[in-house]
């Protein structure tokens, strides 16, 4: 359990400075002409769920690569085996489910006719 708590709160300290990032107006420009307009919050919770999206992708290739060492590192014994084979057979659940979760949101918003929200 302390485990999952550290490796959640190593993710939650690493993702928040992102969201918190400020970026100056740059010299020259008017300062009214940076309004916050419904296609650019769109834009930016689109580039946040990428972010996110691929973050989580290659922690889940970490954990298959782990699974796998573990696989190999087995030694013949069974408990250690199966217990492999289930990290590995949840890793990719992990990668199918955030998969669909992409594509279903694009999917969603284009029936809504909303364009794609900035994901790809």
């Amino acid at each position: 359990m302390n485990k999952i708590k550290t490796i959640g709160l190593a993710i939650v300290s690493s993702v928040l400075p992102l969201l918190a990032s400020a970026q100056a107006t740059p010299p020259g420009s008017m300062a009214g002409a940076n309004t916050v307009t419904t296609s650019n919050v769109k834009d930016y919770m689109g580039a946040i769920l990428n972010w996110v999206f691929y973050f989580f992708i290659v922690l889940a290739v970490v954990f298959i690569l782990i699974a796998a060492f573990s696989y190999l590192t087995a030694g013949g014994d069974e408990q250690k085996i199966t217990k492999a084979k289930n990290e590995l057979i949840y890793a990719i659940i992990a990668v199918v489910i955030a998969v669909l979760a992409k594509a279903i949101v694009n999917l969603v918003v284009g029936i809504a006719g909303g364009g794609n929200v900035g994901l790809q």
